[in-house]
């Protein structure tokens, strides 16, 4: 079981999760307004949970656990949240606010770049119902495209 404060528990053997840096950080820092939960990160959510990424474009926004389950089989695939870092928090009435770094891996290369993200959480009895998330995408976009030019040179 996991709870406020506690360590989220880590399916190994169920494929990519929700990124466990994150988890954590998120579990910690809501406290007393996430209720007590079995199983990993995603059962703190709302069945009807939404995950929003207003900038960029690079994810999509999802409603309900298992959409957001499903995107979190693919982009750690692609993606790896690494050395992540809890920088500030602000506590709201009817949501929580975080700012975290982190060291995302492109998996495929290996190489690895530095993010800054600020994400809006808010619960309802017990359970997240929000997860709005800001990152640069210009960090990612451009370390993308630093990658793409020697295939397209090579061509």
């Amino acid at each position: 079981m996991s709870s406020p404060g506690s360590n989220v528990e880590h399916a190994e053997d169920e494929g990519p999760q929700f990124p466990t840096g994150i988890a954590d950080i998120i579990v910690k820092v809501l406290g007393d307004r996430l209720a007590p939960f079995e199983g990993t990160f995603l059962n703190a959510l709302d069945p009807n949970a939404t995950l929003e990424y207003p900038f960029g474009g690079l994810l999509p926004s999802v409603t309900g656990r298992k959409a957001i389950d499903e995107l979190f089989t693919v982009v750690p695939r692609q993606v790896r949240v690494e050395n992540v870092v809890l920088d500030a928090f602000y506590e709201a009435a009817d949501a929580t606010v975080l700012e975290y770094r982190s060291t995302p891996r492109i998996v495929a290369t290996g190489q690895e770049f530095d993010q800054r993200y600020v994400m809006i959480v808010k619960t309802e009895a017990g359970k997240i119902t929000l997860m709005r998330e800001y990152f640069d995408p210009s960090a990612v976009v451009g370390f993308v495209s630093d990658e793409a030019e020697p295939d397209q040179a090579d061509s």
